[in-house]
């Protein structure tokens, strides 16, 4: 009995607890389990600590593959693969890894705008590989921690999302790319209001495109006419790389825009870039013969890259 009372003694076990694992014997070497600790995948983690609670007391973050919103009345939730996240009760030390999708919001619930926010102060790391994030403002540190990603082939969709400075202003969209060098695939959905494209953000971002190496396809929707179409039409007439897809929101072309197209899509058909852009919008120009054309134009290339 005395041995028994012994083996379950709250001291004897003290240095047993979580804090305090017992000490591990692994039949790998030292610099084998070094190297697994130091350089795991978010999916790698997850099935590190949960066989072993050695890795998670030496390194307490807790990796999430998929988050995701849902409704609960006027409110939003969170749930982390597929289980209900509370944030007020969450360790500020979250590694997401893999999937983001915030749902599409009505601006009269203004506690829904800044859901992500929240989730946001309690993440450490990131690592995903699609994010869709619909009706939500965000400050850039928070933008730039959620697509800080260091896999190459990461998706961004941003629909309707407002980026600000910590003043309130409007980040330009020359900002919100000039560090995504791993993302392959990068979709806006406009405001109507957005001032992301004033004053020479265009002339940069299109000067930024051709460094994205990774790149893919880049998309920007429901433009208005603060998108000043002729300072991107020497990018899209040499582009090489990426594709690109532009497209205005209700389009009706004043005389200004009709000269410009006319010329852009004359040089364009005489010299096609490797990347001709989609342009929807032009349907509604000159009874959308040029959209046509064009479209003709790109099966051909595709024809021939194949």
């Amino acid at each position: 009995m005395n041995n028994l009372q012994m083996t379950l003694s709250p001291v004897m076990n003290v240095q047993h607890t979580f804090l305090h694992p017992r000490a591990q014997q692994f039949s790998l070497k030292y610099p084998v389990m070094k190297y697994i600790l130091n350089n795991p995948t978010g999916n790698a983690w997850k099935k590190l600590i949960q066989t072993c609670k050695y890795f998670f007391q030496k390194y307490p973050i807790i990796p999430i593959c998929s988050v995701e919103t849902y409704d609960e009345a006027e409110w939003s939730r969170w749930k982390a693969d597929k289980e209900v996240l509370d944030l007020s009760k969450c360790f500020q030390n979250l590694w997401l890894y893999d999937r983001l999708s915030v749902k599409h919001v009505h601006v009269y619930f203004s506690n829904k705008q800044k859901i992500l926010s929240n989730l946001v102060s309690k993440i450490e790391k990131c690592d995903f590989r699609k994010i869709s994030i619909c009706s939500q403002t965000l400050l850039l540190e928070e933008y730039q921690m959620l697509t800080s990603s260091s896999i190459t082939g990461l998706q961004i969709h941003l629909k309707r999302c407002t980026i600000i400075y910590s003043d309130g202003s409007e980040v330009p969209i020359d900002k919100l790319i000039e560090r995504i060098y791993n993302v392959t695939n990068f979709d806006i959905y406009c405001n109507q209001c957005t001032k992301m494209f004033e004053g020479d953000a265009v002339v940069k971002m299109a000067q930024i495109l051709p460094t994205l190496k990774n790149m893919c396809c880049f998309t920007l929707e429901n433009l208005t006419k603060a998108f000043d179409f002729a300072l991107i039409t020497d990018f899209l007439l040499k582009n090489d790389i990426i594709n690109i897809s532009l497209d205005y929101a209700k389009f009706r072309p004043c005389e200004y825009y009709k000269t410009l197209l006319t010329k852009f899509l004359s040089e364009l058909f005489a010299n096609p870039p490797k990347k001709i852009p989609d342009l929807p919008f032009l349907i509604f120009f000159n009874g959308g013969c040029e959209y046509r054309k064009m479209i003709k134009l790109q099966s051909h290339q595709r024809c021939q890259l194949h």
